[in-house]
């Protein structure tokens, strides 16, 4: 049995940079997306990213970096607070 065609994902590549995008981690005042381009300009983080054109690969690097920080900080402060 087939899956219906709305539930079929048509371009796993176009879903995951729209997913990166998203939620990368970088504040929406640095997200633009306009006319279906996909680009954060929030330089103080890192490069300006397209998440449209540039390289799958790059974009996982700096995704993944971007990630693990959060996550770093994240467990920095859990350490730091302290327990009841």
């Amino acid at each position: 049995m087939s899956e219906p065609s709305e539930t079929r994902v048509t371009d796993p590549e176009r879903l995951l940079r729209e997913e990166w995008w998203a939620n990368h981690g970088c504040s929406p005042a640095g997200l633009y997306g306009d006319d279906g381009e996909l680009q954060c300009n929030a330089t103080t983080v890192h490069r300006p990213l397209d998440f449209r054109r540039d390289p799958l690969t790059d974009l996982y690097a700096v995704v993944q970096q971007l990630r693990l920080a959060r996550a770093a900080a994240a467990w920095t402060r859990a350490c730091e607070t302290p327990t009841r």
